[in-house]
């Protein structure tokens, strides 16, 4: 897949507060399969106010028909790259067909120890899990289309190249973090002031 990228994109600043315990602040905004839905995080602080110990991470969907929800992988998502704090948020709809075997969460707490000191950024990534294991044929009959991964026609169904699978992913130990915020849906960086 060839990508082209805009030149009269504005990239958008978000600032997260180190000092502020006491509210979610929005790391998080996003639309999939037309629900828009954010992510907000309420740091969690030793008692000194030293040390960043966790985060609650709370998904609000404010408009359109399916509920997104946490997957227990984002518990286990938290890393720290260089200075730039790193959460992957897996993510996937709430369609009760599958609900079984998935435990779908709004809040979810993430547990971790850094010094507030050693971060600057928050780089907040955005992986979506598929909403059927099926075989695409089998996926035809399910009661939800997954629009996000394939494109159907009658009794025809093909996997969508997803641009998600092409663009930048999380800092890595070996990449410079900093520079500009990121320009697609699929992440954020925000500074922490």
């Amino acid at each position: 897949m060839k990508l082209y990228r805009s030149k009269n994109f504005t990239p958008l600043t978000v600032n997260v507060k180190k000092s502020d315990s006491k509210n979610h602040q929005l790391i998080y905004a996003s639309q999939l399969y037309g629900t828009f839905f954010a992510v907000g995080a309420k740091l969690l602080l030793s008692d000194d106010k030293k040390s960043l110990i966790g985060m609650e991470l709370a998904l609000n969907n404010y408009k359109g028909l399916y509920n997104i929800g946490f997957l227990k992988q984002t518990e286990d998502s938290w890393d720290v790259v260089k200075k730039t704090a790193v959460i992957i948020l897996h993510v996937q709809v709430d369609d009760n067909q599958y609900t079984n075997n998935v435990n779908r969460k709004r809040t979810i707490t993430l547990k971790k120890s850094v010094l507030l000191s050693s971060i600057d950024e928050l780089f907040v990534g955005r992986q979506l899990h598929c909403l059927s294991s099926a075989s695409p044929v089998d996926h035809l009959d399910d009661a939800i289309f997954d629009s996000e991964f394939y494109v159907r026609n009658g009794s025809y169904i093909a996997k969508i190249d997803r641009m998600d699978d092409h663009l930048p992913g999380p800092p890595k130990a070996n990449m410079p973090t900093g520079g500009s915020p990121t320009s697609h849906c699929m992440s954020t960086l925000a500074k922490l002031i």
